[in-house]
């Protein structure tokens, strides 16, 4: 359909439909629904303002156009209403039925009342607060599709129903397709029909969608919303998808000064080419939205007067200051790996600065340092006798400040007697914000050497001494060890045990356990333990190191193992309370918060 004319909302009284027709009003389908008018029209199909007499109750049927029939449109509405029937959300518009009558193919949808997206971006720019909540509520129906494993495949402001009576509803599933199976791939003219400004760079080059090309979907719209136009336009559909997959919008805070950079930076991250680079679920993306929405204080009467008092001093300042206040400086966008290492790359592309001893993802990730964004880092070698983590200047490279990533006492004594040496290399780094303070908690594996090297650093080869620290910035302080003579790695971080902070799970091979792979949910403490040290959690054939380390691991999980599969994250499914696992041959385990396999194996506890 073409993209400003899929289910269109209806506004009470709305003047000016469109006059294309199929069916006059008054024209009686399948003996159930009787037309009153046309709500919007597509390349593909029309949809009416319908009567459902059979209920008594205003439906809009998408019926497709005689023609414009093109070839599987009609699996593609059985597809769209067997989707839309498995979603059974509140955040999406509900289809009622699909038929047949004298060679008409229809859908039968809920009618909404109000105006789409695309209705009211029609009027310009949205305020901030507004975008970001309607934004919200478009990721919170995909994160309802995506528990369900469907990718919506074509996310733009003609598909985000606004009612009158408020909220946010996500309708047409024309494009729809499961991440499992066959048949999720649309064919390059279903591709271009389903508005080329808003699709995924991966959509047009090929590979099947996921989850992450409705989330670039989300930051075209949000994009829009805050700027008054989509971040790339071609001169034709074509032209438009060939600028999604080689050019980079112009920065949003150049188009709208006002947007906040910390709202920037969720659509920069949104809009990354690489899919890797972007957000890996709704719920990450809500995390960052509803986080910063929720820290800010509303401005009461007694705090504008205080404010308006120091205005005049604050400006003067403010312009001393403005080459150097930090929205007005250059923002890393990423850190990407190169043949000689590390670099830090703008929006724009270019490269701010480089190490060649640094690798992303590994020795060094971008990180939220609850005042603006850094580059954690281990710069030390594995000979170094003392591991420390680097906070460096995004931009610059330059190092800010350097912390001791000292575990205690109770690890140098577990490497001592599982290590033949101490000299420890760093394979993975990662920032997650566990308690929602605005400030990344930072998970380092470390391994011990094994002789072998590889272009992409030390190999945490199975039966490697391995501890993953988990360190708390804002106390500085390592706050709990997970020690394993295996490496596991970060695999993700949820709410496992529903206390609203975030557990780190952890996954890796456990090679005393015949070779089958291991998962660890750590429950990292808000303060130290009773004798103030972090507590030390190691694998379950080891007896726990005192009761605060007890109490940090929730469980262990024994899972068919797949090398290498541990490196490789789905996306977990916090709506159903599970953690898909990759496995060998593209098959999958399925994992519950609660440590027990969905096979019926159960975890360690």
């Amino acid at each position: 359909m073409d993209e400003d004319a899929p289910t269109r909302a209806v506004r009470p009284g709305e003047p000016g439909r469109p006059t294309v027709r199929l069916f006059a009003p008054g024209t009686e389908i399948s003996r159930r629904y009787e037309v009153r008018g046309v709500l919007g029209t597509g390349s593909a199909a029309v949809v009416y303002d319908a009567w459902d007499r059979e209920h008594s109750r205003a439906v809009a049927l998408k019926v497709v156009r005689a023609d414009r029939v093109p070839p599987g449109a009609l699996e593609r509405l059985r597809r769209e209403v067997a989707l839309a029937r498995d979603a059974a959300s509140p955040r999406i518009v509900r289809v009622l039925e699909v038929g047949e009558s004298a060679g008409t193919v229809f859908l039968a949808m809920e009618e909404v009342e109000g105006e789409s997206l695309r209705d009211l971006l029609e009027r310009g720019p949205l305020p901030v607060d507004r975008s970001v909540e309607i934004a919200v509520g478009a990721l919170r129906a995909l994160a309802d599709l995506h528990a369900l494993g469907i990718v919506h495949r074509d996310v733009k402001p003609g598909n985000v129903l606004l009612p009158s009576g408020g909220g946010v509803l996500l309708a047409d599933f024309g494009l729809a397709g499961r991440w499992e199976g066959t048949g999720t791939r649309p064919s390059e003219a279903e591709a271009l029909a389903g508005a080329a400004a808003y699709l995924a760079p991966e959509q047009a080059l090929g590979p099947l969608a996921d989850a992450r090309s409705d989330l670039y979907s989300v930051g075209v719209v949000l994009f829009e919303m805050l700027a008054g136009r989509p971040p790339l336009r071609g001169g034709s559909a074509m032209g438009t998808v060939l600028a999604q997959v080689t050019q980079r919008p112009a920065p949003l805070r150049h188009l709208r000064p006002e947007v906040p950079a910390w709202l920037a930076a969720v659509v920069a991250r949104l809009l990354e080419k690489d899919p890797v680079l972007r957000y890996a679920t709704a719920a990450e993306v809500l995390a960052d939205l509803e986080g910063r929405r929720a820290r800010r204080r509303p401005w009461s009467g007694r705090r504008l007067l205080a404010a308006s008092a120091v205005a005049a001093g604050a400006l003067l300042l403010a312009a001393a200051l403005l080459p150097v206040l930090p929205w007005n400086r250059i923002r890393v966008v990423r850190l990407v790996d190169a043949a000689d290492g590390l670099r830090a790359v703008d929006v724009e592309g270019r490269v701010l600065w480089a190490r060649d001893d640094l690798r992303a993802g590994e020795q060094a990730a971008l990180v939220h340092g609850g005042s603006g964004e850094l580059v954690a880092a281990v710069e030390e070698p594995p000979s170094a006798p003392a591991k420390h983590l680097s906070f460096l200047d995004p931009v610059t490279g330059r190092l800010r400040r350097r912390v001791p990533l000292d575990p205690g006492r109770p690890w140098s004594d577990w490497l001592s007697r599982h290590a033949s040496s101490a000299a420890l290399a760093c394979v993975s780094l990662a920032g997650v914000d566990l308690d929602g303070d605005g400030a990344d908690e930072i998970v380092a594996t470390f391994v011990a050497e094994t002789g072998e090297a590889s272009s992409a650093g030390p190999v945490p080869a199975a039966g490697a001494a391995s501890g993953t620290f988990v360190y708390d910035p804002l106390r500085e302080r390592v706050a709990v060890t997970f020690a394993s003579l295996s490496p596991h790695l970060l695999h993700a971080a949820v709410d496992v045990d529903g206390d609203g902070r975030r557990e780190v799970v952890v996954r890796g091979i456990e090679a005393r356990m015949g070779g089958l792979g291991g998962v660890a949910a750590l429950r990292v403490p808000s303060g130290p333990g009773a004798d103030g040290r972090a507590p030390l959690v190691t694998a379950p054939d080891e007896a726990p190191s005192g009761e605060a380390a007890g109490r940090a691991l929730l469980w262990y999980a024994l899972v068919p193992a797949a090398a290498g599969a541990e490196r490789t994250v789905l996306p977990p499914d916090e709506a159903r309370r599970r953690l898909p696992l990759a496995l060998a041959g593209g098959r999958r385990a399925v994992l519950g918060f609660d440590g027990f396999l969905e096979s019926g194996r159960s975890g360690l506890a």
